[in-house]
């Protein structure tokens, strides 16, 4: 590979990084504002969502969308943040990549606010011209009403969220499947 082409290269990767990135953060939004037109643009067509453990899972985008309207029916404010992100390239496919996005949340239930610390395990394509979601998994090492946040970090059983307690997805859960790191 000449030179150019080396830079030409490294370059493309620097902008799929910062689309990606960008793609990322318009999902937080989206949830955040309950913007189903906005979520649509993010899915590839048949993509998939849904937790580590394989629940909550979600195949196509029409069903990730009923899936949103659902959980946001009856659902105040809500508030997500992404912090560190991590990309790694399919070295025989530059259309695809995968990823590890670390975030935390804020969410009204309609009865309860909770808390949660989330790593989205991703799967990233190039479909039609615009890097989208073709998985996204999520972990939790927490998810809890607010009111039992203190001391959640030292128990075993750190999801209570949609029926009962269980333990949290890491750091000695099912955080493997679909990591990148």
């Amino acid at each position: 590979m000449s030179e150019a082409a080396e830079i030409l290269r490294r370059l493309r990767r620097i902008e799929d990084r910062e689309e990606i990135r960008d793609l990322v953060g318009r999902y937080t939004l989206a949830n955040d504002d309950m913007d189903f037109d906005a979520l649509e643009k993010l899915f590839t067509p048949d993509a998939r969502i849904g937790w580590v453990d394989g629940s909550n899972v979600q195949e196509g985008r029409s069903a990730i969308l009923d899936y949103y309207r659902d959980r946001f029916r009856d659902r105040g404010a809500r508030f997500h943040t992404t912090h560190d992100q991590f990309v790694d390239w399919d070295e025989a496919d530059p259309d695809r990549a995968r990823g590890l996005v670390a975030g935390h949340a804020e969410v009204w239930t309609g009865t309860d606010q909770y808390m949660s610390a989330i790593r989205y395990h991703d799967h990233y394509v190039r479909h039609e011209g615009r890097w989208k979601f073709s998985e996204r998994l999520l972990s939790f090492l927490y998810f809890v009403p607010a009111a039992e946040y203190a001391g959640v970090m030292g128990e075993a059983n750190r999801l209570r969220v949609y029926g009962g307690a269980r333990p949290g997805h890491w750091p000695d859960g099912v955080d493997k499947r679909g990591a990148s790191r």
